[in-house]
């Protein structure tokens, strides 16, 4: 018998700027576009950022991946 298993994704289209607001999620956050300078992100889990951190702050439980760069970030990673 096989076992459905549902992990809590916050996928937020685009950059975490004016638009979306600061993001604060239990579970996982994969951002599909940047982090804009003076916005925060905070994950209980994982934050995946496709583009860049362009400034602000991020906070996660689980491990941090950025695929294009950062500058001017804050980033606070507690262990499991």
């Amino acid at each position: 018998m096989e076992k459905l298993h549902i992990e809590p994704v916050y996928e937020v289209i685009g950059n975490v700027g004016p638009a979306t607001g600061n993001v604060d999620f239990v579970g996982t956050i994969l951002i599909t576009g940047s982090i804009l300078d003076g916005f925060t992100v905070k994950a209980g889990e994982d934050i995946l950022v496709r583009d860049a951190v362009d400034g602000g702050e991020i906070e996660a439980k689980g491990k941090v991946e950025v695929i294009k760069g950062i500058l001017n970030f804050l980033i606070f990673q507690q262990r499991r």
